[in-house]
């Protein structure tokens, strides 16, 4: 028989006999080994077929990934599994014992039960005052526990720091790498990390920007930072900013695959009709020496664009559609072959309308953007030096979101892809200069 053994993360000594039949390990409540305080986990992240002969593993397509032993495992591939094997999902790893050789394994971790009068890492009981007092900072722990574990954290933080300057090896390697450090310090490798989750921040934010130096994030790159993000034990609420990032290219992935969102919209549409998108907008039309504001709604659909609730409706067929062209801020420029609806109009989500409006009229005229030359792609120690240059901070606003390697002289112009010629630019700082120099 096989045994199932949590060594690390949030289910540490967590146990499961493999029994013959399939077993399951995921964060979902029917999952035979349930991780559901592991964030990094997927719902159904792994199963354990057990043929009574052999067990093996399969990865379901989880998000995150299954490393065996430090090496990635396809997914849905099967793989044979071993007594002594050891598999990451997410922040937790578990080890493959056999029972029958228990005496040759590695114990499982001695998980230290507490009363809450005693100091979890040495065993004294509390005192009031003094060194023996509980801590505040670790209320598991007595004031001198604590001051050696601040102590250790220190060295590891710093440790760890100048691991992951210059790192441009694989997520599963850094992993590795990051549990060494964290014995050498003498902690627990999840909490370590936990207490470091700053510099994992910054550290994630140069591999998101490095990552998008094309202005695109495919399939696998994303895969790859969020590798990165298990391998750092770093959960989305830790970076909602760069995973809303990641989200957002997602997004813009499906809309250039054709993949279109689908409303329900205010106004009634004909049932062959698909509306896509629906936003409050401000219709400046120019007159002969100003302009008057009209408030309504543009909806886009899957054959026109539509202005209405408003005292100046229009629609549009997507075939008479010029053009439409993002504004920063928040602010679209609508070309058309005729004058009524030519304009500007402002919205909070101008970014949002461009990408699914500019879609829906390629997908309507079967158009396809062409995608960039690979001349454009700048190598890694080019891409580190601009980074180290320019602090991770766009050189225009200083924001550290949304980050791109800009071309000074554009590359249209013949810009080279030297480190002189590059630069850090946000993405709205990157749209509001174009193609200029």
């Amino acid at each position: 028989m096989m045994r199932l053994v949590v060594e690390n993360g949030p289910h540490a000594g967590k146990q499961l006999d493999i029994q013959v039949g399939r077993s399951t390990i995921g964060r979902a409540p029917d999952s035979t080994l349930c991780l559901a305080n592991d964030p990094s986990v997927s719902r159904s992240h792994l199963e354990v077929p057990n043929s009574g002969q052999e067990v093996t593993i399969r990865d379901l397509g989880s998000t995150s990934g299954t490393f065996v032993n430090g090496v990635a495992a396809p997914s849905q591939q099967t793989i044979h599994a071993k007594h002594g094997d050891r598999l990451r999902l997410g922040q937790s790893i578990v080890r493959i014992d056999s029972v029958a050789s228990n005496s040759h394994a590695a114990p499982p971790p001695v998980v230290r039960k507490t009363d809450g009068k005693s100091c979890f890492q040495c065993g004294s009981s509390f005192s009031m005052f003094g060194a023996r007092a509980k801590s505040h900072e670790f209320p598991a722990l007595c004031n001198q526990c604590a001051g050696q574990t601040l102590v250790k954290l220190e060295r590891f933080r710093r440790s760890l720091q100048g691991e992951i300057n210059m790192w441009n090896g694989a997520p599963s390697h850094l992993r590795d790498r990051v549990t060494v450090r964290a014995s050498e310090a003498g902690l627990d490798v999840s909490l370590a990390l936990s207490r470091s989750a700053d510099i994992a921040g910054s550290f994630l934010q140069r591999v998101l920007a490095f990552l998008l130096q094309d202005g695109q994030l495919d399939e696998a790159e994303e895969k790859i930072f969020f590798e990165y993000m298990s391998a750092l034990n770093v959960s989305e609420q830790h970076i909602p900013s760069l995973v809303g990032q990641v989200r957002h290219y997602a997004f813009l992935r499906e809309l250039r695959a054709g993949t279109l969102p689908t409303i329900r919209p205010s106004a009634m549409l004909p049932s062959a009709e698909i509306a896509h998108i629906e936003v409050p907008a401000v219709y400046f039309r120019e007159l002969s020496s100003s302009y008057r504001r009209h408030t309504g709604s543009f909806l886009v659909t899957n054959s026109r664009f539509i202005f209405t609730q408003t005292d100046a409706p229009f629609e549009v067929a997507l075939s008479k559609v010029l053009g439409i062209t993002l504004c920063p801020p928040n602010q679209f420029e609508l070309q058309l072959a005729r004058r009524q609806g030519t304009g500007v109009y402002q919205c909070d989500q101008a970014f949002y309308v461009v990408e699914v409006a500019r879609a829906a009229l390629e997908f309507h005229l079967r158009h396809r953007v062409l995608q960039q030359s690979s001349s454009r792609a700048i190598p890694p120690d080019i891409k580190a030096a601009v980074w180290a240059r320019d602090g991770g901070r766009c050189v225009e606003c200083a924001e550290g979101d949304y980050l791109e390697f800009d071309h000074v002289i554009p590359f249209s112009k013949g810009g080279a892809t030297s480190t002189n010629n590059l630069q850090l630019l946000c993405r709205r700082c990157n749209l509001k200069k174009s193609d200029r120099i």
